[in-house]
């Protein structure tokens, strides 16, 4: 997605309050701000057209590939309600492109996103898809579209980021391409923003299928259960972009300094508005939590955070202490690995906090 953007400095506590209460995008009820940041319903106006599960079914039983957005009939388009009692889910499909003018030359995304549409269709909501070259103006743009395709970029952070919009990454590849979907910048990027807010079973791993897609016949048992993505730690913007600089993109810097101030945009408006983040039962270790560490002071807005039933020790619970924000209220550490030291470490907060009035720490070998 060849659009360039100045590369941002790293957002102070300050800012990202600011933006926070301006722009509630990552808030339980911001479908109806997603379609306003998309244009939704909008037609050939719309900066994002979500596309219909069944017409990529369609193409998949036809034998056809996929096409970019100007090339799609209109029935190809989901233009109707999102969110609770809509009857849809929104799926965002994160892929690697497999040449630089079309994505999928030889199908081989479509031969595994199609029958997965078909089978979720079976047992969950209508599916209607976020996949950037369906969704986005492509190739030779006019004015106007190349205008709506700077909006259609600036409407990724919520469409991946977004609480409830389901993600599925299509993390194969076939065996001529060199690089894999972790070794791609905008696959990095679509996958660590969708890491932040969402339950684990919004976040799949396709690429962990122990069936062919087209033989899924449990959705729960075989694509749940099995391609849970795992969640990873936020990062500063500061230290994605140093993961960032050693991914490929196919735009080179004019694709990395775009996600970069992408990634900066997505802290500020999801971590700085987010009153709750739950990161329970990760599997986290004193790693996870440092790392989340020197993100908190950026979450300006959080009254509750949970780390319950994960592998955090007495070095990673310090590293929280320290930078836990002021305002926070809840703290739940129950089911871990702290022992007196740590436990004492946290404990002090209690003192010195005015806002903290819970905090759990059951279930720890404490002593």
């Amino acid at each position: 997605m060849p659009q360039q953007k100045e590369s941002e400095a790293e957002p102070s506590p300050a800012s990202v309050a600011a933006a926070a209460a301006a722009v509630p995008v990552f808030s339980d009820t911001a479908q109806a701000e997603l379609a306003v940041r998309m244009g939704h319903g909008k037609r050939d106006g719309a900066a994002v057209r979500l596309v219909q599960g069944d017409y990529l079914v369609g193409l998949y039983e036809r034998g056809e590939p996929m096409r970019p957005r100007q090339e799609l009939p209109e029935a190809a388009f989901y233009d109707g309600p999102l969110g609770a009692g809509s009857g849809v889910h929104l799926i965002a499909v994160s892929y690697p492109w497999l040449s630089k003018r079309h994505p999928d030359p030889d199908r081989f995304h479509l031969n595994t996103l199609a029958p997965l549409l078909k089978a979720y269709a079976r047992v969950r909501n209508k599916p209607v898809v976020f996949l950037d070259f369906l969704c986005l103006f492509q190739g030779e743009r006019t004015s106007a579209q190349a205008e709506l395709f700077k909006q259609g970029l600036r409407a990724i952070n919520v469409i991946y980021g977004q609480q409830h919009v389901i993600v599925w990454c299509l993390t194969r590849v076939p065996r001529h391409v060199d690089v894999d979907y972790f070794g791609r910048g905008w696959c990095t990027f679509e996958l660590t923003i969708a890491s932040v807010l969402k339950v684990s079973s919004d976040l799949l791993d396709m690429g962990q299928l122990k069936v062919a897609p087209s033989a899924v016949t449990d959705w729960q048992g075989q694509v749940e259960f099995v391609c849970t993505a795992g969640r990873r730690a936020p990062l500063t913007p500061g230290a994605f972009g140093a993961v960032l600089a050693t991914k490929h993109f196919t735009n080179g810097k004019t694709d990395h300094e775009l996600v970069v101030g992408l990634y900066a945009d997505f802290v500020r408006e999801a971590l700085g508005g987010a009153t709750a983040l739950d990161f329970g039962s990760l599997e986290w270790g004193d790693a996870e939590a440092m790392q989340l560490a020197e993100v908190l002071p950026l979450c300006t807005s959080l009254k509750s955070l949970s780390l319950n039933s994960n592998d955090i020790t007495d070095a990673g619970v310090r590293a929280l202490a320290e930078r836990l924000p002021s305002g926070l209220e809840e703290l739940d550490l129950s089911n871990n690995e702290i022992e007196a030291p740590g436990a004492q470490a946290v404990g002090a907060l209690l003192s010195k906090s005015h806002a903290l009035r819970e905090m759990k720490l059951d279930h720890n070998p404490i002593g």
